[in-house]
């Protein structure tokens, strides 16, 4: 560190003998540890103006290093502030570029420890709700500096649009949850992370509910929703101890966008020919994308119903391992047969939900569903079969 110093005044050119005083009396504050005195001094040169990059830089890099010598002593107000130097510090070809991208890294854990710290604390059921407004509010500026650390990763986003949305701020809550689903594909973990289908339904109900954005929420639900089929299928690949709870979350996510998603179609009105337009114009581009064919459908099933099946029965043959357009076949084909009782109604109807539950089993809704059925039917030895797997 002292060689380092010592190789400043050879590294720059002058800036004017204010600034060249300033720095040099920085340097011999560090080499002293008086690094309280240094911090006052480089602040001074900081406001002057320094127009060489590089100078610029390495004045930051010599903050971040005396500020790193009294941190224990002020943890929480000075860690911010380190990462923020050092981040304006790195130049990656300069001589200390590689030492401060290391500094940087090093900083990630004490900066996600804090943030989470705090937004747990916001958390709190026993905390006023002032409180965790202002818990909150501490958390967010530790993710924003995840973020500004490694621009591209999820995390930060995350945790920055969670502090957000306690905040009551949903504008800047759905900008950061956005930013972390489209950051979030490109730099998967070694193990997906939970906390992207919460993501996907928070957003959504942001949209819809606060910010009257019902076609951008169903439009984020399905991007989310491919996200997660994703996941789910890489949890295939690891141990059962590990995948199971990461699985369980996963589909407790699917149940809440799924949620956020009826409550909008139920709300919205009949589809329009620009909207009918809009959805066959992306499947041409598209044919063969699972979540808007799936949505296509959703809007179609009152009002083209015949097109709707279509739709549905076109999904199930692209993915036959995705139980929803096998679901929603078999719900309609029920729904059709209270008012069409017939054999052949009754049959779709169990043909369809048979196959959903072939990846949903042990679904109560489902085999109550079939037990009807099977008993309209008047096939016994189905409605045994299902009754014994409801118990």
């Amino acid at each position: 560190m002292h060689r380092l110093l010592i190789a400043i005044s050879f590294l720059f050119p002058a800036i004017g003998m204010q600034a060249q005083a300033s720095l040099k009396d920085a340097e011999n504050h560090f080499a002293q540890e008086d690094y309280q005195k240094a911090i006052e001094v480089l602040d001074y040169l900081l406001e002057v103006s320094i127009p060489d990059r590089q100078e610029k830089a390495r004045t930051y890099y010599l903050r971040a290093m005396s500020r790193l010598n009294i941190v224990e002593k002020d943890a929480d107000q000075q860690l911010l502030q380190i990462a923020y130097d050092l981040n304006r510090a790195h130049i990656p070809n300069a001589d200390w570029g590689e030492e401060t991208r290391q500094l940087l890294d090093s900083l990630k854990q004490p900066i996600r420890q804090k943030a989470g710290e705090y937004f747990a604390q916001s958390q709190d059921s026993t905390k006023s709700a002032s409180e965790q407004i202002r818990m909150a509010a501490r958390s967010r500026p530790f993710y924003e500096a995840l973020i500004m650390i490694n621009p591209t990763h999820y995390e930060g986003y995350a945790g920055s649009g969670m502090a957000a949305e306690k905040m009551a701020d949903p504008q800047n809550a759905v900008r950061y949850y956005q930013q972390c689903l489209q950051f979030y594909p490109p730099h998967k973990p070694a193990i997906p992370a939970p906390v992207i289908g919460e993501v996907v339904w928070r957003a959504a109900e942001l949209l819809y509910k606060n910010l009257q954005e019902p076609t951008e929420a169903l439009e984020l639900i399905w991007q989310g929703e491919e996200i997660i089929e994703a996941e789910v299928n890489r949890c295939m690949f690891l141990p059962d101890s590990t995948a199971k709870p990461i699985l369980a979350k996963f589909q407790e996510d699917l149940k809440q966008a799924g949620k956020i998603k009826r409550e909008i179609e139920r709300g919205a009105a009949p589809i329009s020919e620009a909207e009918k337009q809009a959805f066959e114009q992306a499947l041409i581009a598209a044919p063969d994308n699972l979540e808007i064919r799936l949505a296509f459908a959703e809007r179609l099933i009152e009002s083209d119903p015949k097109e709707a099946v279509r739709l549905y029965e076109r999904a199930w043959e692209i993915n036959p391992k995705d139980p929803r357009a096998a679901l929603a076949l078999g719900q309609y084909y029920d729904q059709l047969s209270q008012t069409n009782p017939s054999e052949a109604t009754f049959g779709a109807a169990k043909i369809w939900l048979e196959r959903a539950l072939e990846r949903m089993p042990g679904d109560e809704g489902i085999l109550k569903q079939l037990i009807r059925i099977c008993e309209a039917l008047g096939d016994a030895e189905a409605k045994t079969n299902y009754t014994n797997q409801l118990d």
